[in-house]
């Protein structure tokens, strides 16, 4: 038990080994910076507001035609009712659909530079997450080796904790990706136990062979004997 203890706690110090702080962010932002990001963000949503409608997961189920395809089906067909105007019924209000699909293709050019945006954001945040975890990894491992300072031990505690279920976790991710699942006890088979219950399971399967056999006796010419054991 104690040597298995050791190994285990060898590995976790040759899975622990941390790398350096990469600093692959390095970043100033003054508070004065988030204030101008914030104005510019509320004066955005200002003007935004009246062109955006939310809808609601029922509505989006119902919408029709929406897609890559269909977009690009859409696109041809209005690109010709914008050179002819006169191919569209008046009953189709053809001066507010193309006022729609302009208002659409203005939302989309947008709508590509807040993804790209969003995208610089989000790998930005992951350089800074990852730089931060290294250092937190850093710490914990520190306050491990070295004692834990009053106050902290539910922290390194809780951290241990939470280590050991990453760790469960993915065995059993491994497991499913190697088509292995977990192991299972074997299921002994069910035998009769010996006694009174035994003999009145096996007396109906004797009896049902006698029964087979009497008509098998009478065919031959002989009486339906039934033999005692």
């Amino acid at each position: 038990m104690i040597t298995a203890q050791l190994e285990k706690e060898k590995t976790v110090k040759r899975k622990v080994k941390t790398p350096m702080r990469s600093n692959r962010v390095p970043l100033s932002a003054p508070t004065e910076k988030w204030r101008a990001i914030d104005t510019a963000l509320d004066l955005f949503e200002a003007e935004a507001a009246p062109l955006l409608q939310p809808l609601s997961e029922a509505e989006r189920q119902a919408l029709l035609g929406v897609g890559t395809m269909n977009e690009s089906f859409t696109r041809d067909v209005y690109a010709g009712l914008k050179a002819n105007p006169g191919i569209a019924a008046p009953i189709l209000h053809p001066e507010d659909a193309l006022r729609d699909w302009t208002i659409r293709e203005e939302l989309a050019a947008r709508r590509m530079r807040i993804l790209g945006l969003v995208q610089r954001i989000e790998d930005t945040m992951a350089g800074l997450e990852s730089d931060c975890y290294v250092v937190a990894l850093a710490i914990y491992e520190g306050l491990r080796r070295s004692g834990t300072p009053a106050g902290l031990g539910p922290l390194v505690e809780k951290t241990k904790a939470n280590f050991a279920a990453r760790a469960v976790k993915a065995r059993k991710t491994r497991a499913l990706k190697g088509g292995v699942g977990p192991k299972l006890a074997p299921v002994p088979p069910t035998t009769p136990a010996a006694g009174p219950e035994a003999k009145s399971v096996a007396e109906p399967a004797k009896a049902d062979s006698v029964a087979a056999e009497a008509p098998k006796a009478e065919r031959n010419g002989g009486p339906a004997v039934a033999l005692a054991s």
